[in-house]
C-alpha cells in the first residue's frame, strides 16, 4: 500500500512539460527516492497520465469501465513496485476530468493508496491568458487578435480549467506558477529532495512567442490554418533567434482585459469551495507576474529581411514534405482498394483508417469496436481478398 498517490493537474501554461520532462529525467536516473514517476508507455510522452486522462476527459464520449481504470491505475503502481513509497500520475488534460469518471478513479487509486492528493498550478489570469493565446497562435493556427472578441470567445475553456476543481471530491493543494524554479518548487510540494532539480538540464518553461514571430504567425494562421505549419515556423524562429525575448502583454488592451477579468471573478463566485478560493487568490492577485516586465513591444510594421527569409524556408520545407506525404498516401489508398474489408478480425490501426470519427475522439479503437463498432456492423480489419479472417484475429 503506497502512502500518498500524487495527480498532477497540468494547466495549460504552468509549466506542466517542463515539470514532466524533469521527473522523467530523475526517474531514468534512479534519483527519486520518496515518490515514483514511471513512464512505461515511451509513446504517450512525459505525462505518465496521458491514457488516463484521456478515457476520463468529459468530451470522450465512449463509457469509461472501472476496469480500464484498474488496468491503467495498476501499470503505474506495478511500474512503481519497490521504489517509492509514493507515486505521482501526471497530465495536462486530468484538468478536463468527468466528475462521475473522476469519481471511480478516485476509488481505484485508494485501493493502492491510503490517501489521493490533486497538485494544480495556477497563474495570474492577465499573463495567463496571453500565455494561452500565444499558444493558440502556435500551436493551434489562432488568427485572431488578442482582443475583446477572442477573450468573450475563450471565457468557457477558461472557466472548465476550474470548475470542477471543488467537486472531485480530493485534498487538493493550489500552487503559484513561478517561472524560475519551477520543478524544485514541485519536488518540494510532493515531498521530494530539492536539491535533485539542480541534476536536470535547464529547460525553458512556457517559451513566449517573440514579438516578431507573432505576427508571422497570425498571418500565416489566416491563410492556410495549419497546425503543423504553424508549429514548424515558430520553431525555425526559436532555432535562429533563441535570445528574442517573448510578446509582452500588449498595453493597449488592458482596459479591454479588466472588464473581462471582472466578469470571469463573478462567474468564478458562482462555484464556491474552498479550492476555488485558493485559484481566486492566484489568480486575481494584486500585482502578478508581468508586473516587473519590460513594456510591451510593438509589432514592426514589415518583416526584416533575415524573418522573411526564415519564415518562407519553413514553408517551403513544410509543404515539400506535404507534397511527399500525399504520394505516401495516395499510394497507400491504391493498395487499400485492393484489399477486402472484414468483422471477423480486428486491426487497431486498420480499424482507425476506417472509421475517422472513432480517431477524432481520441477512444481506444478495440474498446469502441467492442462496445460500439461490432454491433454497428463495422469493418475492423483489411484483408487480401480470399484470405481467412481468422488468420488476423
Amino acid at each position: 500500500m503506497l502512502d500518498t498517490i500524487f495527480l498532477h493537474a497540468g494547466l495549460p501554461k504552468t509549466g506542466t512539460s517542463a515539470i514532466q520532462e524533469g521527473l522523467r529525467s530523475l526517474s531514468r536516473a534512479g534519483l527519486l527516492a520518496r515518490v515514483g514517476y514511471p513512464c512505461p508507455d515511451p509513446a504517450a510522452g512525459a505525462g505518465n497520465g496521458t491514457a488516463l486522462a484521456r478515457e476520463l476527459i468529459f468530451t470522450n464520449p465512449a463509457p469509461t469501465p472501472t476496469g480500464r481504470l484498474q488496468s491503467l491505475v495498476g501499470e503505474l503502481v506495478a511500474a512503481n513496485a519497490g521504489r517509492a513509497p509514493n507515486l505521482l500520475i501526471s497530465s495536462e488534460d486530468l484538468c478536463y476530468a468527468d466528475v462521475e469518471k473522476f469519481s471511480r478513479l478516485r476509488e481505484v487509486l485508494r485501493d493502492h493508496a491510503r490517501s489521493v492528493r490533486l497538485l494544480v498550478a495556477v497563474r495570474p489570469f492577465r499573463p495567463w491568458s496571453y500565455s494561452v493565446y500565444l499558444q493558440l497562435v502556435k500551436a493551434h493556427a489562432l488568427a485572431a487578435d488578442f482582443d475583446a472578441e477572442w477573450l468573450r470567445g475563450h471565457a468557457r475553456d477558461f472557466l472548465w480549467y476550474f470548475r470542477n476543481l471543488d467537486r472531485f471530491g480530493v485534498d487538493t493543494t493550489v500552487f503559484r506558477y513561478r517561472h524560475a524554479d519551477l520543478l524544485r518548487h514541485f519536488l518540494g510540494l510532493v515531498g521530494e529532495d530539492e536539491a535533485l532539480a539542480a541534476k536536470v538540464p535547464d529547460t525553458v518553461a512556457n517559451r513566449s512567442l517573440a514579438v516578431e514571430e507573432l505576427g508571422v504567425l497570425r498571418a500565416i494562421n489566416a491563410v492556410f490554418a495549419d497546425e503543423a505549419l504553424g508549429r514548424a515556423v515558430s520553431d525555425a524562429f526559436a532555432r535562429r533567434w533563441p535570445e528574442r525575448q517573448g510578446a509582452r502583454f500588449p498595453a493597449d488592451r488592458a482596459s479591454a482585459f479588466a472588464a473581462f477579468a471582472a466578469d470571469f471573478a463573478r462567474q468564478l463566485d458562482e462555484l464556491p469551495g474552498p479550492v476555488m478560493d485558493q485559484v481566486k487568490a492566484i489568480l486575481f492577485a494584486p500585482g502578478d507576474e508581468a508586473s516587473a516586465a519590460t513594456p510591451a513591444q510593438a509589432a514592426p510594421e514589415r518583416l526584416g529581411a533575415d524573418e522573411l527569409e526564415v519564415a518562407l524556408r519553413a514553408l517551403r520545407e513544410h509543404f515539400n514534405a506535404r507534397i511527399e506525404d500525399a504520394a505516401l498516401h495516395r499510394g497507400l489508398l491504391d493498395y487499400s482498394a485492393g484489399l477486402a474489408r472484414t468483422a471477423d478480425a480486428f486491426d487497431p490501426v486498420h480499424y482507425l483508417l476506417m472509421h475517422p470519427d472513432v480517431l477524432r475522439a481520441g477512444t481506444d479503437p478495440r474498446q469502441h469496436f467492442e462496445q460500439h463498432g461490432r454491433a454497428e456492423g463495422r469493418p475492423a480489419a483489411f484483408i487480401p481478398p480470399g484470405a481467412d479472417p481468422s488468420d488476423r484475429a
